[in-house]
């Protein structure tokens, strides 16, 4: 309990100090060489980004970058450009990484695989959501076969949605992982190929669920989910206090495509494993 009320404090004290566009310093901190942290975003949350930036700054483990993947023009919002903020683009840990073409929310993923070297740890996070400091402590230190995925939050075979928190000591394979609670990739296990065979593949509205297309891949490639232990239930979207901008869970829950993206998901495994994509 303590430590929740803790993440509270620090989630106020993240959301002054980036009204303020202020971004916390980490020169006397020490980085870790093999973990990266990757996200995207689309461009009307880019001045809000600036709160999940300072959450990963102040984790008691820090990477040695922060990659942030974004398109030339964003698919879901070309009317707009992204514009980021002098104090992030001038910080030394942040790079900005441009692509030609959009590939929706895997991008977060796509980003780090092609940063990372080969024993790097990535671990991907949402853009709008504020982490509490001992998440990548948490993942780094839970780390017992190079050939799992882990999370903090994920669904199980039942599809009942499960939290690290509920897990005490050992860890839990999931079916699908819950990409907004953290996720940590070893570049070594990560085949970018048939990931991006199976986002060339499916068709557009599996594009926008990228939870369930990754944990589609990794069930094909023989890659467990693993949910590790961990204080915090959920992490705090940065826009509590706000209306969250252009959420991917509306546009899923408003068109119904989470029955149809898993429908489709499941066919496409299936099929793969008999032909050997």
């Amino acid at each position: 309990m303590l430590s929740y009320y803790l993440y509270i404090f620090n989630y106020i004290y993240i959301r002054f100090l980036s009204f303020f566009n202020y971004i916390k310093s980490t020169q006397t901190q020490k980085h870790k060489n093999n973990i990266i942290v990757s996200l995207t975003t689309i461009p009307s949350r880019v001045p809000h980004i600036i709160n999940t930036i300072n959450s990963i700054l102040m984790q008691t483990v820090l990477p040695s970058k922060i990659v942030i993947g974004i398109p030339l023009v964003s698919q879901r919002e070309p009317h707009l450009k992204y514009i980021f903020h002098e104090n992030i683009l001038q910080h030394k840990l942040i790079d900005i990484i441009q692509y030609e073409e959009d590939k929706g929310p895997i991008m977060k993923l796509l980003t780090g695989l092609d940063y990372a070297d080969k024993n790097t740890n990535i671990i991907t996070i949402d853009d709008d959501t504020i982490y509490e400091e001992h998440l990548i402590e948490t993942l780094i230190t839970n780390i017992d076969n190079l050939h799992n995925v882990y999370c903090t939050i994920g669904r199980d075979s039942n599809n009942k949605k499960s939290f690290g928190s509920e897990v005490k000591e050992e860890k839990k394979q999931l079916r699908t992982l819950e990409g907004y609670g953290g996720v940590l990739y070893k570049k070594s296990v990560i085949n970018a190929e048939p990931l991006l065979y199976m986002l060339e593949t499916v068709s557009e509205i599996c594009k926008y669920n990228d939870d369930l297309l990754i944990s589609a891949y990794l069930q094909k490639e023989g890659i467990n989910i693993q949910l590790i232990p961990y204080d915090v239930k959920e992490p705090i979207n940065s826009s509590f206090f706000t209306k969250q901008t252009n959420p991917l869970w509306l546009i899923n829950e408003e068109k119904g495509f989470f029955n149809n993206v898993a429908e489709e998901l499941n066919l496409f495994t299936t099929l793969s494993r008999t032909f050997q994509v």
